[in-house]
């Protein structure tokens, strides 16, 4: 694998972000002994944001080679996965299009990777900017954003929680090819334009670490996250956290995957489910969308309820998922699963 650095930006719709978060990646430092590649993946964009990175980048003395590609089955998903296969360096960072990486970002992702070969996943800590005054509760559910620290200490968080937010994610490209070369597909579609439903990253994440990588968390690592006006608000903070219970379905399926499944999971969880929204209590989840603005038991539910109401949609294949994710080529399980059921 080349030694160097692919940055993926994925667009939609994306032609008043760009052009500072494209002069922003021009800005980095960049080592001497390594290659660095800028790839921009338009997701089926209506506006101009094709022809504008092209005139962006076309315009400046880069140091670093680029590619603007064109991708036009709508998802974030396919859009990175477009990106990977294009890349040609063995790091890779996730740079959104609202995602301005500061200076040293490069160095440091190769240096901490270089340093831990075992890991296939790294991510830093997020600072959220906004062009208004965030609201009251904007702190409580910074994560939700994927802002703020991801964790309490540096380090590998393999045994912990495990997961990465996409937004300045790093990944070991030669990792990724080793799961996709033995059949691995992501079960969740992420993002689907405007459409709040996203979790790709933390599963690329789940199945790197069942296919025995680590995870690493560096909070030396640092981008700004550009959070738009509209996105401030308890409305869209809901829709987001149903989105965030929604990925949760399909999310179970690399969590629970370490024990044995019956056809009736789905009802297992959905019980599940069910009492945790009692334990919150009864009275606040029959009149939940009264609760107000900034209680968190109010996002809890909406996470809950979101988790539901996909699951019963996907109750047939909910058990097929877990089975299909244990018996994995690429899980580093799959070989003790199957002596078992032989």
């Amino acid at each position: 694998m080349n030694k160097g650095v692919s940055i993926i930006v994925c667009c939609y719709n994306s032609e008043k972000l760009l052009p500072l978060t494209l002069k922003k990646l021009t800005e980095l430092t960049k080592p001497e002994d390594i290659g660095l590649e800028i790839i921009v993946v338009d997701n089926n964009s209506s506006d101009n944001t094709f022809s504008l990175a092209q005139k962006i980048l076309e315009g400046n003395e880069n140091n670093f080679d680029f590619r603007i590609l064109k991708q036009n089955i709508q998802g974030l998903s396919h859009s990175r996965m477009m990106g990977i296969e294009n890349a040609r360096f063995e790091y890779i960072i996730f740079c959104d299009d609202d995602n301005h990486l500061h200076k040293d970002y490069i160095e440091k992702a190769f240096k901490i990777m270089d340093s831990h070969p075992e890991t296939a996943v790294l991510g830093g800590e997020s600072f959220p900017v906004s062009s208004v005054e965030f609201p009251f509760w904007f702190d409580k559910f910074s994560s939700s954003y994927a802002c703020g620290k991801q964790y309490e200490e540096d380090g590998d968080v393999t045994d912990s929680r495990g997961e990465i937010w996409g937004a300045g994610m790093v990944i070991r490209r030669s990792a990724l090819n080793e799961i996709i070369s033995k059949g691995f597909k992501s079960i969740l579609s992420d993002r689907t334009g405007d459409q709040l439903f996203s979790g790709g990253d933390i599963e690329f994440c789940y199945a790197l670490r069942l296919a025995g990588w680590n995870i690493r968390y560096d909070s030396s690592l640092k981008l700004d996250h550009i959070i738009h006006p509209g996105k401030l608000n308890w409305n869209y903070l809901i829709k987001l956290s149903k989105g965030f219970g929604k990925q949760k379905v399909y999310l179970d399926a690399y969590t629970k995957s370490g024990n044995p499944v019956t056809d009736n999971a789905w009802k297992e969880e959905a019980r599940h489910i069910i009492g945790k929204l009692r334990r919150t209590g009864l009275h606040k989840a029959a009149g939940y969308k009264f609760l107000k603005e900034g209680n968190p038991d109010l996002i809890k539910i909406e996470k809950l309820l979101g988790k539901l109401f996909e699951l019963y949609k996907i109750k047939n294949k909910y058990s097929l998922n877990i089975e299909n994710i244990r018996a994995a080529s690429w899980n580093k399980n799959s070989d003790i699963y199957k002596q078992r059921i032989n």
